[in-house]
């Protein structure tokens, strides 16, 4: 498994996805769910677009 932590608008978010992503399958991210975790309360939430794409380039930069 891997995992992204990324920071957006005060508020981090974790992308956990499969070690086996390849090119091909980034476009998982846009319909995958991510968790993001807040102060007060934990919730599932969907994937913005800039989100994905900056969690695309995260995933680029550590892989």
């Amino acid at each position: 498994m891997n995992v992204i932590v990324y920071y957006f608008h005060c508020i981090y978010f974790v992308a956990i996805f499969s070690a086996n992503v390849t090119e091909n399958q980034l476009a998982i991210l846009f319909n995958s769910l991510i968790i993001e975790y807040t102060v007060s309360t934990v919730s599932i939430v969907r994937h913005q677009y800039d989100v994905v794409s900056n969690l695309t380039i995260a995933m680029a930069k550590t892989a």
